[in-house]
């Protein structure tokens, strides 16, 4: 090889080796630069990891105003009982070889105020609402307490009778007694009177010798026969009649009514049974049907041995009447122990800020500002407070106020 060839192969290897030292030093670089990052992205400063474990910073809490009841309630399962049933007796007609019903003109089921309930041997027998059956039969000019008891029930049904009438079988009471008779289809009942030319009213007359004997005269009757007294008041659901057909005897001569409306029992919880009280008041439901304002009408009490709950019989609020269709139904019985506000604006209690002397406010959110606002609280239960704004309208149902 010569000399210069060898020169050349020298000079090539020196820069060999410089380029080695030169990509040596590049990835010497590049490795502590990929370090430094590893090393950046696994070890944080003391500060660093105080400022990641610090809690976010709170945001405002929001509620808004409810309006509602403010009450404490209990619930119980309640069973649904049929009225209770009552028999009424008929009269039977007097000096009749048989007394066979002809007629039912109850069609509808409720026995309704001097309204004919049967036909007996084709007359009429009414129903009115008194204390106790009739003795007698009763005509013009009598007077008692079955004259006043009759009166009541005409008046009821919508005759006018005046006050000064009251208890004496008047000319009022004739007229009314008439036109009952007439609304069912039949002739007033009569008795025969004996009157003379000087004495029409068929009261007893002294006749003196000579003078025109007495003559019989028909005068209106109301026998004891054709009115039935319902005790429990009318109207009234009949569950009974007599049959068309059916002759009549002391036993079977009854009319069976539903007396009152239907009630509902109740286990009551033994922790809160005691402050449950008669007249406590409540609504009742069954399935989806509109609740039924109820009262507690009786309380029985439990027996711990026995291991049975206190019971509450419950009837319907004044004014309101338990379906008959919900008999034999079981429903939901909600108690109010305690009423605070009824139909009030309702707040948690922590949005209410009270001042020294007594003055509350709540703060309302409004178009992403806060705005005090001035109530009055109500009253307060388990968290939650019933407020009216000072000035009205300040505060309405659905805006928001700032709980903490």
């Amino acid at each position: 090889m010569s000399g210069a060839r060898i020169a050349a192969e020298g000079r090539s290897h020196r820069r060999l080796r410089r380029a080695l030292v030169v990509v040596g030093l590049l990835i010497v670089v590049a490795g502590a630069g990929a370090t430094g990052w590893w090393a950046a992205t696994r070890f944080e400063s003391p500060a660093q990891r105080a400022a990641a474990a610090a809690a976010p910073s709170a945001l405002p809490v929001f509620a808004a105003v409810q309006q509602g009841t403010l009450s404490e309630q209990i619930t119980a399962d309640a069973s649904v009982a049929p009225a209770q049933q009552h028999k009424v007796p008929l009269t039977l007609p007097a000096q009749a070889p048989a007394a066979v019903v002809t007629r039912q003109f109850v069609t509808d089921g409720t026995l309704k105020q001097t309204a004919p309930v049967l036909a007996v041997n084709d007359r009429p027998v009414f129903a009115i609402s008194g204390s106790f059956p009739l003795w007698r039969d009763l005509s013009p000019g009598m007077t008692g307490e079955d004259v006043r008891q009759l009166q009541l029930a005409l008046r009821d049904a919508g005759h006018s009778i005046p006050d000064r009438e009251f208890g004496t079988f008047g000319r009022a009471t004739t007229t009314a007694v008439r036109a009952m008779y007439k609304a069912a289809g039949y002739p007033v009942a009569t008795t025969t009177a004996q009157t003379s030319p000087a004495d029409p009213s068929g009261q007893a007359s002294t006749t003196q010798a000579g003078d025109q004997a007495p003559a019989a005269t028909p005068v209106l009757s109301v026998p004891a026969s054709e009115l039935i007294v319902v005790t429990d008041g009318l109207p009234a659901r009949v569950s009974g009649l007599p049959a068309v057909g059916t002759v009549l005897t002391s036993d079977n001569a009854v009319v069976s009514i539903d007396a009152g409306a239907p009630t509902a029992t109740a286990d009551l919880p033994a922790a809160v049974a005691s402050r449950v009280t008669t007249g406590t008041s409540g609504t009742l439901r069954v399935g989806d049907q509109t609740p039924v304002p109820v009262r507690v009408a009786e309380l029985i009490a439990g027996d711990a041995t026995a291991g049975t709950n206190p019971k509450a019989v419950i009837a319907a609020a004044e004014g309101a009447t338990i379906p008959q269709s919900w008999e034999g139904s079981q429903g939901l019985l909600a108690l109010t122990l305690t009423s605070v506000a009824d139909q009030s604006l309702l707040v948690p209690t922590r949005a209410v800020a009270v001042g020294p002397d007594g003055s509350a406010t709540v703060l309302k959110h409004d178009n992403g500002a806060l705005t005090a606002v001035a109530v009055h609280v109500v009253g307060e239960l388990r968290g939650i407070s019933a407020v009216a704004p000072v000035q009205d309208d300040a505060l309405r149902i659905g805006d928001e106020v700032k709980v903490g």
